[in-house]
């Protein structure tokens, strides 16, 4: 799959290729971390398992456990933005930040109208 392979090129393939300058893998997997600092490419990994759970929290049979865990993902998603600020431009990272906790916001607002139905 493509996060199988994403996490293998960027934690497994890119380290040894950069150590031998294999331009024509970098350019050929530059997509994957040209948006990141250099070094900060496990950032990738981050974002696509980050985006893979946050669509798998609606299967969660409960509502306030979705809910849960979805304002975890973000929450943390948005600290490790904060600290690291792996995108290259300020600008992104700002953004980045400022549109996590829009979704936060959205979120805990939207969990208040939430009632979780007790099955008979």
């Amino acid at each position: 799959t493509y996060l199988a392979l994403s996490c293998w090129i960027i934690l497994v393939e890119l380290p040894k290729r950069v150590r031998v300058a294999d331009v024509a893998f970098l350019r050929a997997c530059s997509f994957l971390v040209m948006r990141f600092h250099p070094g900060k490419e496990v950032f990738t990994v981050l974002f696509l398992i980050r985006n893979v759970l946050i669509v798998l929290t609606p299967l969660i049979p409960s509502s306030s456990g979705s809910l849960f865990l979805m304002a975890m993902l973000l929450a943390t998603s948005f600290g490790l933005i904060a600290y690291y600020k792996p995108w290259r431009s300020l600008l992104s990272t700002q953004v980045d930040m400022i549109t996590h906790l829009a979704l936060l916001l959205i979120l805990q607002m939207g969990a208040l109208a939430v009632v979780d139905v007790q099955e008979q």
